[in-house]
């Protein structure tokens, strides 16, 4: 295994990956203090890295249950 390899921080590209899957490149780099580039090199290890495949699914589903937790009121009060 390379030292890139054993340092390798999933909790915080699976993070960065779920935000940035309901925000964008952007903000999210932004938020993780990350490049675009390496929100790039994340994805593309999503592919053949099934630990980092798990802990971003499982973010980016919690990430989805706030955020319609969250907008729910709003929906209802537009609607109403």
């Amino acid at each position: 295994m390379s030292k890139a390899g054993k340092n390798f921080d999933y909790e915080r590209a699976s993070r960065a990956l779920a935000a940035a899957a309901l925000e964008g490149d952007h903000s999210a780099a932004q938020r993780e203090n990350l490049t675009v580039r390496t929100l790039q090199n994340y994805r593309k290890r999503l592919q053949t890295d099934a630990t980092l495949s798990q802990l971003f699914a499982e973010k980016k589903a919690l990430l989805e249950r706030e955020w319609a937790h969250e907008i729910a009121p709003t929906l209802r009060a537009a609607l109403a």
